[in-house]
């Protein structure tokens, strides 16, 4: 019973006894805003790593059975393999929007940060 008090004044006193600097620190980083812009730059980052991905080769399989005549059957068979090619002009390009979108996250981040110590 006598430990209830005491965590309440050590809980008001350290709430009230925070410095400005302390709680500006303890606002930014327990943001949900700021977490959120944060989370959009780490998408904008996969997002920037799946274009660099080469994509999936195409596998196709073929297996037909078909009869000329009424007395033989044959089986005919057919497989390829599929690959695109990226050339070295596309991935520049690719690398360049990926820059770009990583510059323009970057800068609304800091907008953001910027609008909410603004009106903090």
């Amino acid at each position: 019973m006598k430990k209830v008090p005491l965590l309440v004044l050590i809980v008001s006193l350290y709430t009230y006894g925070m410095s400005y600097r302390v709680f500006k620190r303890q606002v930014l980083k327990h943001s949900k805003i700021l977490r959120i812009e944060k989370l959009k730059a780490a998408q904008v980052d996969i997002e920037n790593a799946k274009r660099l991905r080469p994509e999936n080769p195409e596998f196709q399989l073929e297996l037909s059975r078909f009869k000329p005549r009424f007395d033989h059957s044959a089986f005919g068979t057919s497989a390829m393999i599929a690959q695109p090619i990226r050339l070295n002009a596309l991935m520049q390009s690719i690398e360049a929007q990926n820059e770009a979108a990583k510059a323009l996250s970057s800068a609304l981040r800091l907008k953001k940060r910027a609008d909410f110590l603004k009106n903090f």
